[in-house]
Parts: structure tokens; C-alpha cells; sequence
């Protein structure tokens, strides 16, 4: 396994790239049958977290370290674990190998697809020694779809610029192998829910809603129409049985600057007036667990071509609640719409971003400008999403039916043990 701090810790905030990557991490030490489980890193790079995680979790088992600037003498292993798309350059670099590029083969994989630097790592792979034997793991449909069309434009480039055929070149295998997620504890919270209900001051017959995310108005989800359809439903509740108690709705992440911090407490203070609103800090793991443990019902609305995959469905999946979720890019692939929960009808029906795209590549426009434009171009059906919300708060048999379905469905493709064995 190549080992970046960066791709296995959280120095700032959560994201769900390094979340995942922990709990492959885990599941990889756990899965090891040998006594020593090697690891490529720089020299500078600090073990002393990962060297603590084995012990705790495999008593005994000894981290072999591989300097990075000494991969050309890499023996032992038959694949080389890397925690993104950009093979190109561990190709390269296995070409000085005393056995090139059948030393081992290289094992990638993406996550996010939509900056310069990540499709610029794929473009790179067709000029580069990739092989048959390696692969590029694509954790979504939507994911492998956007890879496939990277290289199969990018080799079309290179035999009209060198007169070739562009099926002359023998890519990456791209399995579709899902994140996984850790069932055990997200089991266990279900057991909580009462307690922490207590601690949250919640009432016992209150339906609660969780959000789970990045509190970012431009990137991943918008929260106008989750928080509008809410709005509408509660109002009308409110005027049909009055005696009932509010839903409530609790998000749970960080905001990154303090104009998007102002405007969530601004929503707050607005749609308060017709349902329950609570923001949670996201790094607080106790107050993050009381929220999972209240939930009755998990939603998230993406609306980004960020989201490839997409970890929190998958978790709320586990937890044991049903999945309210737009029908869009990974979500599509782990939630069943009408057994795991509800797929929200979704759209993009201006995609010409191409001159865009150039002016991001060129410097002339800022990422989180970029995705914003792309964000405003996805429509979420908000009347659906009214229509789902209706059905889910006020049966309380269908959430725990549906709630059942994906705990099983989690269990049997996205529990961390079962996906390790994937790849």
C-alpha cells in the first residue's frame, strides 16, 4: 500500500474521501494474514499514527516500510496500492524496475472526477506504461462512465497525432468496487436513540431528518430545496394535525467561511418558524453520534458533479433509516428507490460547460466558481421530493421496513470487510 497522511486523516475537517480512506485502511490491517504488512511512504512521512492503528487492530502485526525514492527495488508484493487515479506517475517510476513493468501491478482509485488535476491525471494514463494487469477501481457506474470517456477521447488524440489506431492501446481493467463503511458502529448508534433524544432535547413522537455534509453552498448539495419541500410539508401538517409534533432537522458538518456560516444561521432563523432546525458541528464525534442515533429518517440532496460516490447514504443505510436521496451520480447506486428509501427525480439540462472548462484549466476561473456554475445547472424535482417526505414522516412502518432493507443491503455489499475482498 503507498501511504499519504493525507488520504487516511482529517487534519482540518471531515471529508468523506479520508473517512473512506480510514476505513479501508482498517480493513486492510485487519485482512492482513501475514506477520508484516508492507507500506511505500517517504521518509519524512509520520507512521507513528498508522503504527498505533495496526497494533490496536492486529496485535503483532509489523509495519514493513518501503522508502518511496527506492520503488525501483520494490520485492514482495504483487500490487501496489494507491489511494487516487494518478497511476501515471507509479508507472513510470515501476519502469526501473529490474523486472519493468511486470513487477506488480498497480491498483488506483478515484474519487473525485471534476477538478483540472484529477482529469488531468487520466488524460495522462494512455501515453503512460499502464498495463493490463493494473486497475483503476471506480466507485460508481457514474464514475467508471466518466473515466471511460477521458480515455477513450484522450487515445483517439494520440493515434491522430502519431497516425495509429487508438484500440491498439491495452488500458486499465475499471471494476466498479463500491467505498464501504463501518456496519458495526453505525448498528450499534441505532441502540442509542432514545438516549440521545433525551440529550437533544427532542420529543419522543418528533420525526427527525438527518443531513450529513459539507454545509457548502456552491459544491456537493445546495440545501434551498430540502429546506423549502420541508417548509411546505410542515406547514401543511401543521394546518391538517396540529396537535403533531414538528419534524425536525438536524445538519450535521462544517462550513469553511464565514459568509456560508451566516447564511445557514439566516435559514435558521427563517424556516424555524415551521419545522425544527438545528445545526451541529461535524467535528464533534459525541454531539456527530447523538445526531445518527436520533435519525429516523437520512436525506441528501446532491447536486454536484463532485459526488461520484457519495459515504453518507451508505452510512445512514447502515444505521438502519431510509435514504431520502437525489437520483443522481453514485447515489443512484446504492439506494433502491421504493426498498432502501426514495430516489428524488434529477436533472441537468444545460450541460455546455466546455468553454468553462477551459477557462478553469487556463487559471482564468476559480474551482469553486466552476462548480457552482455546474451546480445551478442540476434541477432537483422539488415537488417529488415534497411528495416522499409525506410518505416517510407520516409512516412510521415504511421507515422501519425501509430502514430494515438497507441495513441488509449495507451489510451484504458495502460492509468494509466484504469490499477489501473486492479489491
Amino acid at each position: 500500500m503507498l501511504y499519504a497522511a493525507d488520504a487516511f486523516g482529517n487534519a482540518e475537517r471531515k471529508m468523506g474521501r479520508q473517512q473512506a480512506g480510514q476505513g479501508m485502511l482498517a480493513a486492510l490491517i485487519r485482512s492482513t494474514q501475514s506477520s508484516h504488512f508492507p507500506v511505500v511512504a517517504t521518509r519524512q512521512e509520520d507512521l507513528s499514527a498508522l503504527r498505533q492503528q495496526a497494533q490496536l487492530l492486529q496485535p503483532g502485526l509489523n509495519l514493513h516500510l518501503w522508502p518511496l525514492d527506492k520503488l525501483d527495488r520494490l520485492s514482495g508484493v504483487d500490487a501496489l496500492l494507491v489511494a487516487d487515479p494518478a497511476l501515471a506517475r507509479w508507472a513510470e517510476a515501476r519502469q526501473w524496475h529490474q523486472k519493468g513493468a511486470a513487477a506488480w501491478s498497480l491498483i488506483g482509485m478515484t474519487h473525485t472526477l471534476s477538478s483540472v488535476a484529477a482529469l488531468e491525471a487520466l488524460r495522462g494514463l494512455p501515453a503512460s506504461p499502464i498495463r493490463a494487469w493494473d486497475a483503476l477501481i471506480c466507485t460508481s457506474r457514474c464514475a467508471r462512465e466518466a473515466v471511460q470517456v477521458v480515455l477513450a477521447h484522450q487515445a483517439e488524440l494520440l493515434a491522430r497525432r502519431f497516425g495509429g489506431q487508438a484500440r491498439a492501446w491495452d488500458g486499465p481493467q475499471l471494476p466498479v468496487i463500491p467505498l464501504g463503511c463501518d456496519l458495526d458502529r453505525f448498528q450499534a448508534l441505532a441502540a442509542g436513540r432514545e438516549q440521545a433524544r433525551v440529550a437533544l432535547g427532542l420529543q419522543s413522537a418528533q420525526v427527525v431528518l438527518l443531513f450529513v455534509g459539507r454545509l457548502e453552498l456552491h459544491a456537493k448539495a445546495h440545501p434551498g430545496v430540502m429546506l423549502q419541500a420541508l417548509s411546505r410539508v410542515a406547514q401543511h401538517h401543521a394546518r391538517e394535525t396540529p396537535d403533531r409534533p414538528r419534524p425536525c432537522l438536524l445538519v450535521l458538518g462544517t462550513a469553511r467561511s464565514q459568509a456560508t456560516a451566516a447564511a445557514w444561521r439566516e435559514a435558521v432563523d427563517y424556516f424555524s418558524q415551521w419545522f425544527d432546525l438545528r445545526l451541529f458541528d461535524g467535528q464533534d464525534d459525541a454531539l456527530s453520534d447523538q445526531a445518527w442515533s436520533a435519525a429516523d429518517l437520512f436525506i441528501s440532496l446532491a447536486d454536484s458533479l463532485q459526488e461520484t460516490f457519495g459515504l453518507t447514504p451508505v452510512e445512514a443505510m447502515a444505521r438502519g433509516v431510509p435514504v431520502i436521496c437525489t437520483d443522481w451520480n453514485g447515489y443512484r447506486d446504492t439506494v433502491v428507490d421504493g426498498l432502501t428509501g426514495c430516489l428524488i427525480p434529477t436533472s441537468q439540462p444545460g450541460p455546455a460547460t466546455s468553454h468553462r472548462l477551459a477557462e478553469l484549466a487556463l487559471g482564468r476561473l476559480r474551482y469553486d466558481d466552476f462548480m457552482a456554475d455546474l451546480m445551478q445547472q442540476v434541477v432537483v424535482d422539488e415537488d417529488a421530493l415534497v411528495v416522499a417526505l409525506e410518505r416517510l414522516l407520516n409512516d412510521a412502518s415504511m421507515r422501519q421496513r425501509m430502514g430494515e432493507a438497507g441495513q441488509r443491503r449495507a451489510r451484504q455489499l458495502y460492509d468494509w470487510n466484504h469490499v477489501v475482498g473486492e479489491i
